[in-house]
């Protein structure tokens, strides 16, 4: 049984700067299997990343979406690297307009994501670019996982830090939520 080939993404016109690019006319496109992780990662290609979200539609960015979500441990791990945490933060922003912050919100929120993001020095701004562009409504699951990962981050240095800013930052009834748990937690 022969395996079908995933479907190729729209880079940009007339610019050939990455192993893996196959021409088509006048578009260069990349394999989505890992391409789209090793540029948000690279020093060099983060701002083909940057360039490419900015320029596809919503159909393609649901794409782009669907297959980093598909690897929550890969998000997390690129928003704890410092060229990738650009290319997160950059696609967090221009998702903010279409409403699919949600989906990497399950990505980040997915096993202990949530809680790493938030005791690292730069990979606790994605969440908060999350609550910056997002409504409540879509930040539900960080709202979530602020409860369920409370006490351990209240614990941590830096957790205790991004706590607090979560807090300031959140808003509606999850942030109302958030701070009854503590009032009951206090002790």
């Amino acid at each position: 049984m022969q395996q079908q080939q995933p479907p190729e993404i729209p880079l940009l016109d007339g610019m050939q700067v990455f192993e893996g690019y196959k021409l088509e006319g006048e578009r260069e496109t990349v394999n989505r299997e890992g391409r789209v992780f090793q540029l948000m990662n690279d020093f060099d290609k983060h701002p083909i990343f940057n360039k490419l979200i900015e320029s596809a539609d919503v159909s393609e960015l649901r794409r782009i979406v669907a297959k980093i979500v598909s690897q929550p441990e890969s998000l997390i791990k690129a928003s704890l690297n410092p060229h990738g945490i650009k290319s997160v933060r950059k696609l967090i922003k221009v998702l903010g307009k279409t409403g699919l912050v949600s989906d990497m919100n399950t990505a980040i929120c997915t096993g202990n994501g949530f809680y790493r993001l938030m005791i690292h020095p730069i990979g606790s701004s994605v969440i908060f670019r999350c609550l910056d562009v997002a409504s409540s409504e879509h930040n539900k699951l960080l709202y979530e996982a602020a409860i369920t990962y409370c006490l351990e981050l209240a614990k941590h240095e830096r957790g205790c830090t991004n706590l607090k800013k979560f807090i300031t930052s959140c808003r509606g009834q999850g942030r109302q939520q958030l701070l009854d748990f503590i009032a009951e937690h206090s002790l």
